[in-house]
């Protein structure tokens, strides 16, 4: 019976023979190593654990950009807020005023009176809170602007720009 011997696998061009000029040098240089193998992990663990750290933590500017998008986010809320609060005392105040005809064949009693002065100052209100309703409208959408993002971005590097500068007027 004749016995078949595996053929030995080629080496790959990529890993260098011993007997070459490379090979020797790389085992020479891992030779040389051998005896600082702690120090040799322990490098680039230190970078990795460096560079954990500094992902980790927030820089200045992206504080300062996480804080503008929290501050247009609770500006956004506090008009929207502010809006829906002042549709209701609208609401109120329209029904509360009424629509009541004046009988023009009768004479007017103190109490018709009283009522229509009651409508004109509820109808001043109803005008001061449309106006507000106005206003608020205005401060949420200028509140919307600021929620895009390129917004906070440009304003953070306006502030890193501005301190950069104040730091070289202090010298």
């Amino acid at each position: 019976m004749a016995t078949f011997k595996a053929k030995p696998p080629e080496r790959s061009n990529l890993i260098p023979a011993a007997n070459t000029s490379m090979g020797q040098a790389l085992v020479g240089l891992l030779a040389r190593l051998k005896p600082f193998r702690e120090v040799v992990l322990l490098v680039p663990t230190l970078a990795a654990g460096g560079l954990a750290l500094h992902d980790y933590f927030a820089t200045r500017t992206e504080v300062s950009i996480l804080s503008c998008r929290s501050d247009a986010d609770i500006a956004a809320l506090d008009c929207k807020l502010e809006m829906d609060r002042l549709v209701i005392s609208i609401a109120e105040l329209e029904m509360r005023r009424g629509s009541k005809p004046l009988d023009s064949k009768a004479s007017p009693s103190p109490e018709m009176l009283a009522a229509t002065a009651n409508d004109v100052a509820l109808g001043l209100q109803l005008d001061a809170a449309r106006a507000e309703y106005k206003i608020a409208e205005e401060k949420r959408r200028t509140a919307h602007q600021r929620l895009r993002p390129d917004i906070c971005e440009e304003l953070a590097k306006r502030k890193e720009r501005f301190a950069a500068l104040g730091s070289c007027s202090k010298r």
